[in-house]
């Protein structure tokens, strides 16, 4: 992805973002990663750049999404300690 394609979003009002999505088909989870372009309006288009979002889609509650502030160092440094633990673990989570 390249500035014009960032910018010809911008410009449509949209902005990009790697978003992770699963779901259920049947009795299947099905999941996915892959960039987006969000309108302006959804809550996870204007999420800082460190910052990351959980949306949960309901039958009752619609939408309900969860805001984690931007990430700073003590945030990176858990993260790194919690795969290194997990490694060594054996686990692949």
């Amino acid at each position: 992805m390249g500035p014009a394609t960032v910018a010809a979003a911008w410009q449509a009002g949209e902005r990009w973002r790697l978003v992770c999505e699963a779901w259920r088909a049947g009795d299947l989870l099905v999941a996915r990663v892959a960039p987006q372009r969000l309108p302006l309006e959804d809550p996870l288009a204007n999420l800082p750049s460190t910052a990351s979002a959980l949306t949960l889609e309901t039958d009752i509650l619609d939408r309900l999404t969860l805001i984690e502030g931007p990430a700073g160092p003590r945030t990176t440094a858990y993260g790194m300690l919690a795969d290194a633990i997990n490694i060594a673990r054996g686990r692949r989570e």
